[in-house]
């Protein structure tokens, strides 16, 4: 997390009217007085609470499987309508 919010500041005044900060740690604390100020009025804020959870396991289980089953392949067979026997691998 970031100790000081000089830099967040500086870029923030830089820039042209922006609405939106995205902070990719869980906790906004650091934050909290950049927030608290006149800059940051009428913007948002997000955080990455819950982005490292349950869907990107999914997600990358299903990247796995994607490739390794060779999904690509099997739709344009199938699109095809061709026979095209050959060893999927497996995860282990």
């Amino acid at each position: 997390p970031m100790k000081s919010t000089e830099t967040l500041s500086a870029a923030w005044k830089m820039s042209s009217s922006p609405k939106w900060l995205h902070s990719f740690f869980t906790g906004i604390d650091a934050l909290s007085g950049f927030c608290a100020s006149d800059l940051f009025e009428g913007a948002s804020l997000t955080n990455a609470r819950g982005a490292y959870s349950d869907s990107l396991a999914e997600w990358a289980l299903t990247s796995c499987l994607y490739f390794n089953k060779q999904i690509p392949r099997c739709q344009e067979n199938r699109l095809n309508k061709k026979w095209d026997k050959f060893t999927m691998g497996h995860l282990y």
